[in-house]
């Protein structure tokens, strides 16, 4: 479909190709559902503000965060307030102010937490507002800190060797008698066998 428009007496003319936010009641409820659907899987939200973030960028952090087992939505402050009602996520209510995005996933929030901070470093129009993990809120600082830490992953080995580590110095220690006594009769059958010759 084509359209024709004058601007300042010039005509010119585009294709109609725009993508228009839900706009009759049917589609803000069909919008307001797929959040509900969104907020009800996710195990961590981070709400963002991406004013002044072009297309280019917003298309490289989707592709970054999907790398991280994430998500990423522009929404309706007003629908995405909707649709938190009664969910764990209800502590952002405040945060949808201006232009929201919403990061999102059904893991481990601190995979999600980096992909946006070190962004943010690069992109400095995205900024974090707040967000929900596993139930507790975080502002953006603590967010920050969140991207600090190390996956669940590297925590659980860190942890198992920690663990380990006592049970490792205990074992050695107990073999430390036997490891001796037997250094101690191999020198013996040595200076034995010294005088022997």
């Amino acid at each position: 479909m084509r359209k024709h428009c004058t601007l300042n007496g010039d005509a010119f003319s585009f294709e109609h190709r725009i993508v228009l936010m839900a706009t009759t009641r049917a589609e803000k409820d069909v919008e307001r559902q797929q959040l509900e659907e969104v907020f009800q899987g996710a195990e961590s939200v981070i709400l963002v503000d991406f004013t002044g973030l072009n297309v280019l960028a917003a298309t490289e952090l989707r592709r970054k965060l999907r790398a991280a087992d994430g998500h990423y939505r522009v929404v309706k402050n007003t629908l995405a307030k909707r649709a938190i009602k009664g969910s764990a996520f209800e502590l952002l209510h405040d945060s949808f102010e201006g232009t929201t995005a919403v990061a999102y996933s059904k893991n481990d929030p601190a995979p999600l937490a980096k992909v946006l901070t070190t962004f943010g470093k690069t992109e400095p129009a995205l900024k974090v507002k707040a967000a929900v993990a596993q139930g507790l809120s975080y502002t953006a600082a603590e967010v920050a800190k969140l991207a600090a830490l190390p996956e669940k992953e590297e925590l659980y080995s860190q942890l198992l060797s920690v663990l380990q580590a006592p049970m490792v110095r205990l074992v050695t220690t107990l073999k430390a008698p036997s490891r001796d006594l037997v250094s101690i009769l191999s020198q013996l059958n040595t200076k034995i066998k010294a005088k022997d010759d």
